[in-house]
């Protein structure tokens, strides 16, 4: 990856089509809250990311949902989305 996404916010939710399926779901940090995701499948986690050179990292939580970062599982489930790019 040759760009730095810094500054993210990010809903993992499940997919509604298959359940068990979780898709992490990034959007801007500023002007938009983590539950406008909600509306697209069942969020499981939430909280902020940074994606760079260096690889990726999820942190934090998301008071309008009322969920957490889920610590290395985000970090990796994010880490694989970029791949996949």
């Amino acid at each position: 990856m040759s760009f730095p996404l810094k500054g993210w916010k990010y809903v993992v939710i499940e997919h509604p089509d298959f359940p068990g399926l979780a898709v992490p779901v990034l959007l801007p940090s500023s002007g938009l809250e983590h539950k406008v995701v909600a509306k697209i499948g069942r969020p499981v986690s939430a909280g902020f990311c940074e994606v760079n050179d260096m690889g990726v990292k999820a942190w934090g939580e998301s008071l309008s949902l009322g969920l957490s970062c889920r610590g290395e599982a985000d970090t990796t489930l994010l880490r694989r989305s970029f791949r996949a790019c």
